[in-house]
C-alpha cells in the first residue's frame, strides 16, 4: 500500500501533537493530509492541528499548534502559535509568543509577545511587528518589521531594513547588510567574518561594536581538505593494487606469463576485446535480465563482469611494466615476471595516471588490455578446453 508523502507525513507528526495536546481540555484537534479551517468558523479553545497541508484561517481564542508540511495561519489568534514544518506562514496577528521552526518561515502580521524563530529562510515582513524580543536563526534571514525589544540573530546571510527599536546583537557567518529604511535604536553588535555593509541612509542610534571571528571552513581549508582526501585514496588504491599484484604474480606465476605474452604480442586486439568486454556486457546482462529465466544468468553474468574487472585493475600495471621493459629500455621479457617487475609497473602507471587527460586515457588503455587478455585467457581455458 502506497501512501502519499503528505499522509506519510501527518501520521508520523499527528502522534507528535496528540501527545502536546493529551493533557489540555476543552481543545480543538485536527489532522488528516489536509486540514483547513474555514473563516467564517471561531475556535474558542486551544487548537492543535497535525497535517500534510494545514489552513487556519478562522479566529482562534486561545493557544495553537501546529505542525505540517505546509501550514498557514491567516486567522486572528489571541494565545501562543508553536509551528513547525516545512513551508510555514503566519499571516495573522498573534496575541501572545510565536515560536516557529522549518524551512521557509513568514511572519506578516503583530506578534504580542516574543518571537522565537529558526528556519532555513526567515522573514520579518514590512508589516510585521513584534512587541516583545526576537530570537532569529536560519541561512538567509530578513528583517523589514518592527521589533520593540532586544534582537538577537544568528545566520549567514542577515538583512536589516526595518525598525529596532532595542539592542541588536548578530552573530553571522556570512555577509551582514543594513538597508536605508533601517532604524536601530540601541547598540548594534555583530561578531561575523566580515564587516556590516550599511547603507548610508540607515540610523543607528547607539554604539556599533564589531568582533571578528574567522569563518568556520574557508575555500583554502576546504581545498586541502579534497587534496588530502585524495592523497589517502590514491596511497591506499595503490598500496591495495601493488600487494595485489605480487599475490597474483607470486601464486599464479604461469597464467600472468601467459596474460603478460598474450598483451605484448597482441597489444591492440586485446584493447579492442577489452573494450567489449567493458561496454557490452552489461547491456547482456540487463537484455537477458529482462527475459523469463534470464535473471540468474544476468547475475552470474555480472558477478563474471565485475571480477574481471577488479583482476584486470590489478594486472594493468604488470602490463605497463612489461611494455616499457620491451619497448622502452629495450630487454627481453623473463619468462616468468618477478615481483619486482610487477610492483615497479603497478607504482609506475599509478604515477602516469596522475598526468590530466593523457595519463587517464594511458591508464584506461592498459586497464582495457589487460581486461581482453584476462578474457581471452579465461574464454581458453574454461570453454575452449572442454
Amino acid at each position: 500500500m502506497k501512501f502519499p508523502i503528505r499522509t506519510l507525513f501527518a501520521l508520523l507528526s499527528s502522534a507528535f501533537v496528540l501527545l502536546i495536546a493529551l493533557p489540555a481540555t476543552a481543545s480543538t484537534v485536527g489532522f488528516g493530509e489536509t486540514y483547513t479551517l474555514p473563516t467564517a468558523s471561531r475556535v474558542e479553545r486551544n487548537l492543535y492541528v497535525a497535517a500534510g497541508t494545514a489552513l487556519v484561517s478562522s479566529p482562534v481564542d486561545g493557544d495553537v499548534t501546529v505542525a505540517a508540511g505546509n501550514a498557514t495561519v491567516s486567522g486572528p489568534v489571541t494565545g501562543d502559535i508553536l509551528i513547525t514544518g516545512g513551508t510555514l506562514d503566519v499571516l495573522g496577528s498573534v496575541g501572545g509568543d510565536l515560536r516557529g521552526a522549518g524551512g521557509i518561515l513568514t511572519i506578516s502580521d503583530k506578534i504580542g509577545g516574543d518571537a522565537v524563530l529558526a528556519g532555513g529562510s526567515v522573514s520579518l515582513l514590512s508589516g510585521a511587528s513584534v512587541a516583545g524580543d526576537a530570537l532569529v536563526a536560519g541561512g538567509k534571514v530578513s528583517l523589514l518589521g518592527t521589533i520593540d525589544g532586544t534582537t538577537y540573530v544568528a545566520g549567514g546571510d542577515i538583512f536589516i531594513d526595518g525598525n529596532i527599536k532595542g539592542t541588536v546583537h548578530i552573530y553571522s557567518a556570512g555577509r551582514v547588510r543594513v538597508g536605508p529604511h533601517a532604524v536601530i535604536g540601541g547598540d548594534f553588535m555583530y561578531r561575523a567574518s566580515s564587516n556590516v555593509v550599511i547603507d548610508p541612509a540607515a540610523v543607528i542610534v547607539g554604539k556599533t561594536t564589531f568582533q571578528y571571528i574567522p569563518p568556520m571552513i574557508s575555500a583554502h581549508d576546504i581545498r586541502g581538505f579534497f587534496a588530502g582526501l585524495f592523497g589517502l585514496l590514491f596511497v591506499t588504491r595503490l598500496l591495495v593494487l601493488m600487494v595485489s599484484a605480487l599475490f597474483f604474480v607470486l601464486v599464479f606465476r604461469r597464467g600472468t606469463s601467459s596474460l603478460v605474452g598474450v598483451s605484448l604480442s597482441t597489444f591492440w586486439k586485446m584493447c579492442l576485446i577489452g573494450l567489449a568486454i567493458f561496454v557490452a556486457v552489461p547491456f547482456a546482462g540487463l537484455i537477458i535480465g529482462l527475459t523469463i529465466f534470464g535473471g540468474l544468468l544476468a547475475i552470474v553474468m555480472l558477478v563474471v563482469w565485475l571480477v574481471l574487472l577488479l583482476i584486470a585493475q590489478i594486472y594493468a600495471g604488470v602490463v605497463f611494466a612489461a611494455v616499457c621493459q620491451k619497448y622502452i629500455f629495450k630487454q627481453e621479457a623473463s619468462p616468468l615476471v618477478s615481483w619486482r617487475t610487477a610492483a615497479l609497473g603497478v607504482l609506475g602507471l599509478g604515477v602516469v595516471c596522475l598526468v590530466p587527460y593523457v595519463g587517464l586515457f594511458i591508464g584506461l588503455v592498459f586497464f582495457l588490455v589487460a581486461l581482453g587478455s584476462l578474457s581471452t585467457l579465461a574464454y581458453r581455458h574454461f570453454i575452449l578446453s572442454r
